[in-house]
């Protein structure tokens, strides 16, 4: 359960690029495919209501405090 966050291309171009998502992390599924093993994240964004999965690498820890 560690607060993450991850950047995700923005809908509205008109502003930055990418957007910062923050969530809490409540799984890493270990899958296995053709060239090796593959880490993905399972994430609950705060103020979603269905889990995000991403590759485990592009999320980091939280370093808001707020």
């Amino acid at each position: 359960g560690d607060l993450v966050e991850w950047d995700s291309w923005q809908y509205n171009l008109s502003e930055d690029v990418f957007c910062t998502h923050n969530g809490l992390l409540v799984d890493i599924i270990k899958d296995r495919r053709i060239s090796g093993w593959s880490y993905i994240a399972k994430i609950m964004p705060f103020g979603g209501d269905s889990e995000v999965t991403l590759p485990l690498i592009s999320v980091r820890k939280m370093t808001s405090t707020n």
